[in-house]
């Protein structure tokens, strides 16, 4: 064979060796980069997952905040055997609202759950619009409260020379908390 088809063949073999590391190099670098492509997509659906989780946690928070004012008012509308005071106080503040005189009697106060909360015993005494608007405004106080009995009659006693009505209630408090 003559030297210059040696030098060809084996130029012609050096460049098909070439190629052939080419390819495998290009061949190894394409899998690398789908392994980091790969692995980026993982890293970003973890990433996205923690969003999530972020913005459910400033929703959860966002939604307690706004409960939290929810809930002050709901509490504050339950009394328990230590704010018994407080819900006479108002029963008295809605009397002196209506204009009528109150006298309040007879407050039993549950030991157990079956007797749903305290009762009282409730005369109110004033002119007509008084009275009515007292039993009127008792249902409004921010406790749960039930009326057991409920009387409206005209009084016989006169106060400063007029006619006076009389409301008779036994009034049970069902927003009680044991």
């Amino acid at each position: 064979m003559s030297h210059k088809i040696k030098k060809t063949l084996i130029l012609g073999v050096v460049a098909l060796l070439v190629n052939i590391v080419a390819v495998l190099a290009w061949l190894f670098i394409f899998n690398k980069i789908l392994m980091e492509k790969n692995q980026i997509l993982s890293v970003r659906y973890q990433l996205d997952e923690v969003r999530l989780k972020v913005n459910s946690i400033k929703n959860l928070e966002d939604l307690l905040k706004d409960i939290e004012k929810d809930r002050g008012s709901i509490n504050d509308s339950f009394i328990g055997e230590k704010d018994l005071v407080q819900f006479i106080k108002e029963l008295e503040r809605v009397a002196d609202l209506s204009g009528v005189s109150l006298q309040v009697g007879n407050a039993n106060v549950p030991r157990d759950q079956k007797d749903l909360g305290p009762s009282f015993s409730l005369v109110a005494r004033g002119n007509f619009d008084g009275v009515r608007r007292f039993v009127s405004l008792i249902g409004s106080i921010p406790y749960q409260v039930l009326f057991e009995t409920a009387t409206i009659q005209k009084s016989t006693q006169l106060i400063n020379k007029k006619e006076t009505w009389e409301a008779r209630l036994d009034v049970k408090v069902l927003s009680f908390t044991f």
